[in-house]
């Protein structure tokens, strides 16, 4: 039996803001498809600071084990250059499981947001502090 990717990202960059957007639910395929997307681009950062804006509103969930690829991921990403990582999300039920499956999140500088404006202009002003 083969397992299916679970779960659409669609990761694009500009400006040195990587913006990703979450739709369904993902298993670990899922997340690991994200996280080459996103090792990809920053490998093009020639080790440039850049900061994230992830749009959540269309996540709808993750298994245990996407959870864990993510938070492999994100121990990673901790190792880059990453100045800061804006959510916009609009469930505090997935802002908590989030924050409590993923632990190397603890280590970076987040903020979460209803409005992806109010996000972009967040992240502008963490961009201007460095």
């Amino acid at each position: 039996m083969t397992s299916l990717s679970h779960g659409t990202s669609q990761v694009s960059a500009q400006d040195g803001v990587i913006e990703a957007r979450f739709i369904g639910s993902f298993n670990a395929l899922g997340v690991q498809e994200y996280a080459r997307k996103v090792k990809a681009l920053v490998a093009g950062f020639d080790g440039a600071k850049f900061s994230m804006l992830i749009d959540n509103t269309g996540f709808e969930g993750g298994t245990p084990e996407a959870y864990q690829t993510l938070d492999n991921y994100n121990d990673w990403l901790n190792s880059q250059a990453l100045i800061a990582k804006a959510f916009v999300i609009q469930s505090t039920m997935n802002r908590h499981i989030l924050m409590q499956r993923t632990p190397a999140l603890a280590t970076q500088k987040v903020a979460f947001f209803t409005d992806i404006n109010e996000a972009r202009a967040w992240l502008k002003k963490q961009d201007d502090n460095v």
